[in-house]
């Protein structure tokens, strides 16, 4: 089963991502799983091989650059795999 979660953030602070931020995504998605259910998040982080899980970041606006204004809205999706990670 395939689903999807989209997490609106706003930027409080002016920044820039680099070319490949997947390693920030991935510890920020399990960030926000920890303050739910920490034994959850650890369990599905510390699951050997592929994830069954896909973490993208989309501007509301598009963007030529990586560059992060203050008040800037963008998306955190999440595609999970998993039934069981739907509950």
């Amino acid at each position: 089963m395939l689903g999807t979660v989209s997490i609106a953030l706003e930027a409080q602070n002016r920044g820039s991502l680099p070319a490949f931020p997947g390693r920030y995504l991935h510890a920020a998605l399990f960030s926000i799983l920890s303050h739910i259910d920490a034994d959850e998040a650890t369990w599905w982080h510390d699951m050997e091989g592929i994830k069954p899980l896909r973490v993208q970041l989309s501007f509301k606006e598009s963007r030529q650059d990586n560059s992060i204004r203050r008040g800037d809205i963008l998306y955190l999706h999440v595609s999970v795999w998993h039934s069981e990670l739907w509950g």
